[in-house]
């Protein structure tokens, strides 16, 4: 898995790339360039990249830190402390998530790990976003008039039904017919998502 589980296009890990670019930015953005140009035309076509490749100016978001960060994080790491059951879906346009790739990844760290709860799951026709997508490109995800496709969250939904309730935590057993007021924030006394 680990950094070329991002990189599915690419031939060089882009974690080790991204290191070397800290301290080299013009060199760098010049070597993002020549990578892309270099991409076969499908690839360019289904990414959406000229034939000329992209211009400078797209690849300074991928100087900063949090990306570096986020590009030489190995998944499968984390993947094997994961003790509760697990529920990994990938859309089959998803240009982001290659589903073929990700999903054997993740299947092979979860049984090196031996994780006996895993359901994997390739969604027919959708998106990274779990839209109904004909090609997957980013480009769709604000054309479509769909959230989230109905199949999606009927399995996620069947899923969670499916699990027994000794994997539910105690705590959000406890009071369950109580509702509980939410704790003050700065919110309109309501919590936000995420938090």
């Amino acid at each position: 898995m680990g950094r070329g589980w991002y990189s599915s296009y690419v031939a060089w890990p882009l974690g080790d790339y991204f290191g070397f670019i800290a301290t080299k930015k013009p060199s760098a953005i010049s070597a993002m360039l020549a990578a892309t140009i270099v991409l076969p035309a499908d690839v360019k076509s289904k990414l959406e990249i000229p034939p000329e490749g992209q211009p400078a100016e797209a690849f300074e978001g991928l100087l900063s830190p949090w990306v570096r960060r986020f590009l030489s994080l190995d998944p499968s790491e984390y993947l094997e402390k994961v003790a509760c059951p697990v529920l990994a879906l990938v859309g089959e346009t998803d240009l982001q998530v290659l589903p073929e790739e990700n999903l054997a990844q993740i299947q092979q760290t979860l049984e090196r790990a031996g994780h006996r709860h895993g359901t994997l799951n390739e969604l027919s026709a959708l998106n990274h976003n779990f839209q109904t997508a004909k090609t997957g490109s980013p480009s769709e995800y604000f054309l479509s008039e769909e959230t989230m496709a109905p199949v999606a969250l009927k399995i996620m939904s069947d899923w969670m039904k499916s699990l027994p309730l000794s994997w539910v935590p105690s705590r959000w057993m406890a009071n369950r017919s109580e509702p509980k007021r939410p704790p003050r924030c700065c919110f309109g006394g309501r919590r936000h998502m995420g938090g």
